[in-house]
């Protein structure tokens, strides 16, 4: 078959993958095969290297293909494949350490010593057997040109998506990536990993046949719920190979661990749910769910108190910034950032369905606010457009620079201290929606407070359990800043109510004094 004008060539190149006969192994020969390199796979299943040998026979772009039944485990087998690439090719370029198996997501005080020794054999003192044979191929050559891969794993850089002896043996071998890079790298030898994340169609499942420890898979589960990691198409991560091996610019990289997933570490792992808090937090759960239910619960009451006084009086009920403002943000955090759990996500959106109603009615309204002004009122539907998409590239950019779960913070923060202001500008409220929204403050300085003494007070478990429990990106409700944001927001929000007490009792007083004076 001939070569595609775009296509990378790995002609004259010799590729040894391990565990190619199934899963992502097979892909990178695939993809090695179509690029023009000679490949050798080997796996120590016997029956899939004579399926996977007769379907990539026919299969090549110049190069050969070759088959090997071996036990990368056995030093011996290892060194007579070798000599067998030397015999067939003369030489190797290109060493993909794919083959790795699973543990059973086993904790260290659980863990047998079978398997922890049979993973770490399979992951890391094979990689490392096989490493050391093809570094010393590679350094015959009058300009050695060598490339190693290594197929790393998101576990090497968590410790709750496998058991231990899986998850040390992954960050094992980027240890190993790294000392290969820094001591070969200057002779013509560059070694890197790929940290795998999510991907369909591997063989990984084989190692759970015989069950496995089911607290340890529940938390990789709750992390996986928590991210929701796109997978990754196996061709994808097998082109990636042949790219970092022979494509042009790729020959700069050494010592790297590319991340592989989708950009799904790029999320914090450190997620919210029951099984990972610490046993106090147990007594004290319904706080934290309370507290989120009665800040949806009070916003939900007041935007609905916001609709009915803009329908009643014809007029919209706080300022046209701050309400597009918060428009923006609702529209930014329920459809284009949404996160959260499923109580916070229907908060979210929620809020964005009620914001929409009173958007309907300030647009309806607005023009009667506006006859001092008739350029205004004409064209009011347009400044509420470009109002809002202002304020959405605001947001956007924000999250853009310093990451969605802080600017969603953040920016929450300021437009809530915004949005009140708005409305204390308007007598047009009543004290239904203001007992709820400075409900709404109580409750959120106590949560600040809770976290921010759970900070500093690590013997009070009732106040720790916020602190320890919450994700990292959370933490920023322990800050001063914030707790002055909440504070302000609670003064505020008392301030008003006083004063529309004594405003509501001097119209009372005025209206009776009327009276009596008729």
């Amino acid at each position: 078959m001939s070569l595609p004008s775009n296509q990378v060539s790995a002609s004259g190149k010799t590729c040894l993958i391990t565990g190619g006969a199934g899963g992502l192994g097979k892909a990178i020969a695939i993809e090695f095969l179509k690029a023009g390199a000679n490949v050798v796979i080997c796996d120590v299943n016997a029956e899939r290297i004579e399926q996977t040998s007769s379907e990539l026979a026919a299969l090549n772009g110049g190069g050969s293909f070759k088959a090997v039944t071996a036990d990368i485990t056995s030093t011996e087998a290892m060194q007579r494949l070798c000599d067998q690439i030397v015999g067939d090719f003369r030489t190797l370029d290109i060493l993909v350490n794919n083959a790795a198996i699973m543990d059973r997501f086993e904790p260290v005080a659980e863990l047998e010593m079978d398997m922890w020794h049979r993973v770490l054999a399979v992951n890391l003192t094979a990689p490392m057997l096989l490493s050391k044979l093809a570094v010393r191929l590679m350094l015959r050559q009058p300009n050695p040109d060598g490339c190693i891969i290594n197929i790393a794993s998101t576990a090497a850089k968590a410790g709750g998506l496998a058991g231990a002896a899986y998850t040390t043996s992954k960050h094992g071998l980027i240890g190993l990536t790294r000392a290969t890079a820094a001591f070969y790298g200057e002779k013509g030898v560059r070694c890197n990993a790929l940290a795998m994340g999510v991907m369909l169609g591997t063989n990984i499942s084989d190692c759970f046949r015989d069950g496995c420890h089911q607290e340890g898979q529940q938390r990789m589960m709750d992390v996986l719920s928590g991210v929701k990691p796109r997978s990754c198409d196996l061709k994808d991560v097998a082109s990636l190979c042949v790219s970092l091996s022979c494509g042009s610019g790729w020959n700069v990289v050494n010592g790297s661990v590319i991340a592989v997933d989708q950009g799904w570490t790029t999320k914090t792992m450190n997620v919210v749910h029951h099984s990972q808090a610490p046993p106090e937090y147990q007594h004290v759960a319904w706080i934290a769910d309370t507290c989120k239910l009665l800040m949806g619960l009070g916003w939900t009451v007041n935007y609905i108190g916001m609709i009915r006084k803009s329908l009643q009086d014809e007029t919209y009920a706080m300022s046209l910034m701050a309400l597009c403002c918060n428009f923006a943000w609702e529209v930014t955090y329920a459809v284009i950032y949404p996160f959260g759990s499923r109580l916070e996500k229907s908060v979210h959106y929620s809020g964005l369905l009620l914001n929409c109603g009173v958007m309907y009615t300030a647009v309806k309204n607005a023009p009667r606010e506006w006859t001092h002004a008739p350029l205004v009122q004409r064209n009011v539907r347009l400044i509420f457009v470009v109002c809002v998409a202002g304020w959405m590239s605001a947001h956007l950019a924000l999250a853009a620079q310093v990451g969605p779960l802080l600017a969603q913070a953040w920016t929450l923060v300021a437009c809530v201290n915004w949005f009140v202001e708005g409305i204390h500008g308007d007598r047009r409220i009543f004290y239904g929606t203001f007992s709820i929204r400075f409900l709404v403050a109580m409750t959120q300085l106590t949560v600040t407070l809770l976290v921010e003494k759970g900070s500093l007070d690590s013997s009070d478990h009732s106040s720790l359990f916020l602190k320890t429990y919450w994700r990292k990106d959370h933490e920023y409700m322990a800050s001063p800043l914030y707790l002055w944001f909440v504070c302000f927001f609670l003064l505020i929000e008392g301030s008003y109510g006083v004063c529309l007490w004594l405003v509501r009792r001097f119209e009372r007083d005025e209206a009776e004094r009327k009276v009596k004076s008729l």
